[in-house]
């Protein structure tokens, strides 16, 4: 292996352990959750689409309930998918 590839492997390696650890604030009861996952996930084109063009839009709600938002938005994302014609 060259000394090159070492260093790709061992830099990518401390940037994935490094972003593993972070921490993030939790959702508190007012914060969004499933249905506002779901709603979001539905809404994730556009609102992807406007987020290129404002720095306050954003696709994802932060801070967020947690794995109830992220299921949520999956399921609305996946909504997207399922109306999309199968060639």
């Amino acid at each position: 292996m060259s000394n090159r590839a070492r260093w790709t492997i061992l830099i990518g390696f401390t940037l994935v352990v490094t972003v593993a650890c972070a921490a993030r604030p939790m959702g508190g009861l007012d914060s969004p959750a499933f249905f506002n996952g779901v709603i979001d996930g539905l809404l994730a084109p556009v609102s992807f689409v406007f987020s290129l063009f404002s720095d306050t839009a954003h696709m994802y709600a932060f801070p967020n309930v947690g794995r109830q938002y992220g299921f949520g938005f999956l399921l609305g994302i996946g909504c997207w998918a399922a109306v999309r014609p199968l060639w």
